[in-house]
């Protein structure tokens, strides 16, 4: 088992529950979908809740993009609730593919029983950790991805194709970066 490595590794694990995208097909309106998702992540929590290498669980991983159903974030918060009703030891948090000050606003009032807020950025990572006080954010975050500009956030070319930065360029972003996620000591619970 995965976990079973990770302690023999000396790591641990933020265990994450794939909930599904609407950008995929799943409708968060849809009642049983939703339920039976529910359900099959219960059974995990039972089985993996005292492994000694589990650190949090994180339900969700970008959710957020090009989605119109804001219920994800009340079934996100009952997903979280189920995980705390079962395990009081570990924080969970969801992960959301950058910020925006709308989308804060809907964590905070439909996922109040989340502990944490995970947040992917690369490019906006600055705006991200200048922003979520700003935005009213006041529980802890950690940055869940970071690295240099994707593919999404750079020059192109005349024909449309991204303009990757140099290994040189990339290395400085990773410096830089690292330095500005751990001297952000307020809230930012660091990377992982």
């Amino acid at each position: 088992m995965y976990l079973d490595k990770a302690q023999e590794l000396g790591m641990t694990v933020c265990l994450g529950f794939w909930a599904q995208h609407e950008r995929h097909g799943f409708d968060w309106s849809n009642e049983v979908a939703v339920k039976l998702q529910l359900e099959s992540f219960a059974k995990v929590v039972d089985e993996v809740k005292d492994h000694p290498a589990l650190l949090m669980w994180a339900v969700g991983n970008e959710v957020d993009l090009f989605y119109s159903n804001f219920d994800v974030w009340k079934h996100i918060n009952d997903i979280a609730l189920m995980i705390k009703s079962k395990d009081p030891h570990h924080p969970v948090t969801t992960v959301t593919a950058g910020l925006d000050v709308a989308e804060v606003k809907l964590i905070q009032k439909y996922t109040p029983d989340l502990d944490l807020l995970g947040v992917n950025t690369y490019g906006g990572l600055d705006f991200a950790i200048e922003s979520l006080p700003y935005y009213g954010w006041d529980k802890p975050y950690i940055i869940t991805e970071w690295g240099p500009n994707g593919h999404w956030e750079s020059p192109t070319t005349d024909w449309g194709i991204p303009i990757e930065q140099t290994s040189t360029e990339k290395a400085k972003s990773y410096r830089e970066r690292y330095e500005m996620i751990f001297a952000e000591s307020t809230n930012c619970f660091g990377s992982y």
